[in-house]
């Protein structure tokens, strides 16, 4: 008799993002995530949070904002790898479905179906933790990675931040030299008007006003925090007085 193969379980995804945030005094957080999995109305399956903990030593491998110097990501990566090569050698079923790194940690965050599969390869990580400190911390559905993990509107406004730099740079920009981004703002009229004259006296300038539709230009490098310290206040401005913010281009410079 012939036993048919356990297929192997996926346990990552296809598609990611990142985003990052601060927080207290000086400190950072960088959060990638699944994107399908945070673009779902309703989460089917996999009700089981257990988040790997991985704490760092600090001293020479932790910068002043809480994130791992350049040389530590490589272990990183290293005890990722094995513990997803763990999982799939034991076909436990379960999805990665983000990674949190701040405050000296990163946290690996699953949702699971196989529990006690997933606790025992879990368990067999000594070899792979070296010096780090290992915890496992478990709760029952979605919660964790809706509140903690998944962005929030203003966060997907820096996705797309990235994703128009990264194609600006592909197309030849000199992400060093200033561009003049062109920030556009849906709504009424009456409150587009308001908005241009408020934005005019805080450095932006006039490009079009017409159709419902406001464009306002402010010079910046491509560097993600400096255009995110832009978009999101645009962001959270223009959701407080009932219009959108809808994105914003540039033109190449080299």
């Amino acid at each position: 008799m012939f036993w048919k193969k356990k297929e192997s379980v996926k346990v990552v995804g296809d598609s990611w993002a990142v985003y990052s945030y601060t927080y207290g005094e000086g400190m950072k957080a960088v959060i990638s995530f699944d994107v399908d999995r945070a673009r779902e109305d309703e989460h089917r399956g996999y009700g089981h949070s257990i988040r790997v903990i991985v704490r760092i030593p600090l001293v020479g491998r932790v910068m002043e904002n809480g994130l791992p110097v350049r040389d530590e990501f490589p272990r990183l990566e290293r005890f990722e790898g094995g513990l997803l090569k763990a999982l799939e050698k034991r076909s436990a079923d379960c999805q990665l479905v983000g990674r949190m790194t701040y405050g000296g940690m990163r946290e690996f965050v699953f949702q699971v179906e196989d529990v006690k599969g997933f606790r025992e390869s879990a368990s067999k990580l000594e070899g792979l933790a070296g010096d780090y400190e290992i915890e496992l911390r478990e709760e029952e559905g979605w919660r964790f990675f809706d509140e903690k993990v998944s962005p929030r509107p203003v966060f997907w406004q820096q996705i797309g931040d990235q994703a128009v730099i990264r194609g600006l740079i592909d197309a030849g920009s000199n992400p060093e030299l200033s561009h003049l981004l062109e920030h556009v703002i849906v709504g009424d009229e009456d409150t587009l008007s308001k908005i241009r004259d408020d934005l005019g006296n805080n450095g932006f300038k006039e490009i079009s006003l017409r159709d419902g539709c406001l464009v306002m230009g402010r010079e910046s490098k491509l560097n993600i925090d400096d255009v995110f310290s832009v978009t999101g206040r645009l962001f959270d401005y223009c959701r407080d007085r009932g219009v959108t913010y809808d994105g914003w281009g540039a033109a190449v410079v080299k």
